[in-house]
């Protein structure tokens, strides 16, 4: 899982890389994932798009969630500081495998 960890923490400071510093939200949040796969698998020989469990995307995203909280983006990932998830997996994504990710501040 460290290793996971350190993969998150690079990708999600790269893809803020413009903008001027790293987002820190000390209020309860709205956290919504959107995870791509590719229509057809990009493994040699291999026709047909690999099956994912919703379940196994979603127990995948802990390591990024753990990872913001270690950077100092989020408070706590308990659920008072995070006080609503969504998880939404597409499967027509040509470029894929990605990841969209936004974080939205409750108001108190």
């Amino acid at each position: 899982m460290r290793a996971e960890q350190q993969r998150a923490g690079g990708l999600l400071l790269k893809g803020v890389d413009t903008w001027p510093a790293a987002p820190v939200f000390t209020q309860p949040v709205r956290i919504a994932w959107e995870v791509y796969y590719p229509v057809t698998s990009k493994i040699k020989g291999e026709k047909r798009q690999p099956a994912f469990d919703w379940d196994n995307i979603v127990a995948a995203l802990k390591p990024w969630q753990d990872m913001m909280v270690k950077m100092g983006w989020l408070k706590n990932d308990s659920s008072h500081y995070i006080a609503q998830g969504t998880v939404h997996v597409f499967h027509q994504s040509k470029q894929g495998p990605a990841m969209r990710l936004v974080i939205e501040e409750l108001e108190g």
